[in-house]
């Protein structure tokens, strides 16, 4: 059962949880500095492989096999592996009205949709049990992320998704 900490550039704990299957955390970098992630077994009786994956936002993201620039009116379409975390973007106008739809093609997972904006501000954040349409206006002219993960990290699929520009 893994067990995820952070702790900052100070030495605070800002995030301790620990779960059976998996978890997710989302936290801003309150200072700048180096932040330590530690990951153990919670009870300390068991062993085993464990993935780690990071996506700042903003920023540059790791190279992956999915995740990309998304281009209005384009479908893209994703795999998930256990514990994948995919990241697109969009590059908005200031006004711009955006519809994101994520799908899933298949029916052995729940997809996660998140969206921030250009300061890293997350602006939506839904299930979609089979699958979901948001619609949000670019407030600020710059580099929106759509972020797409399994829900409960355990299964694998495929998904689908489209960003259109009205």
């Amino acid at each position: 059962d893994p067990w995820l900490q952070i702790y900052g550039p100070d030495g605070s704990r800002l995030y301790s949880e620990a779960t059976y299957t998996s978890l997710s955390s989302t936290l801003s970098a309150v200072s700048a500095g180096r932040y330590y992630v530690v990951v153990r077994e919670w009870g300390s009786t068991g062993f085993g492989d464990y993935k780690v994956l990071l996506s700042r936002v903003p920023g540059e993201q790791n190279a992956d096999d999915e995740g990309k620039l998304l281009i209005s009116g384009q479908s893209e379409t994703g795999n998930f592996s256990l514990g994948d975390t995919d990241v697109y973007w969009y590059d908005a106008v200031e006004g711009d009205t955006l519809i994101v739809d994520l799908s899933e093609v298949d029916s052995s997972y729940d997809p996660w949709l998140q969206i921030y904006g250009p300061d890293g501000s997350r602006l939506y954040s839904e299930v979609a049990y089979a699958s979901l349409s948001s619609t949000l206006s670019a407030v600020s002219a710059g580099r929106y992320y759509v972020v797409v993960r399994e829900w409960g990290s355990t299964g694998s699929g495929q998904y689908s998704l489209m960003i259109t520009k009205e």
